[in-house]
């Protein structure tokens, strides 16, 4: 089976599903994904999708106003350490 018919599947059964208590579990399932860990920062610290988004969108809006090294300025940088 691929997945949109999967999806379809799942779909049309929680659209049709009477037991609140199934549903409060495909609400509990759903919240526990959102809280998942999928990345960490370079300080260890874990970080959910979500804030993953959010560091990428503020990394990418530092990089558009200009706040970065290139390599080589790096590269240099390193020789002082």
């Amino acid at each position: 089976m691929n997945t949109p018919v999967i999806k379809l599947d799942i779909l049309n059964y929680i659209l049709n599903l009477k037991n609140e208590t199934v549903l409060n579990k495909f609400i509990q399932i759903i919240e526990e994904e959102k809280r998942k860990t999928v990345a960490h920062t370079i300080n260890g610290k874990s970080l959910t999708k979500e804030e993953y988004k959010k560091e990428l969108e503020e990394a990418e809006e530092r990089i558009n106003s200009g706040e970065f090294i290139s390599h080589n300025q790096l590269k240099s940088e390193i020789k002082n350490w």
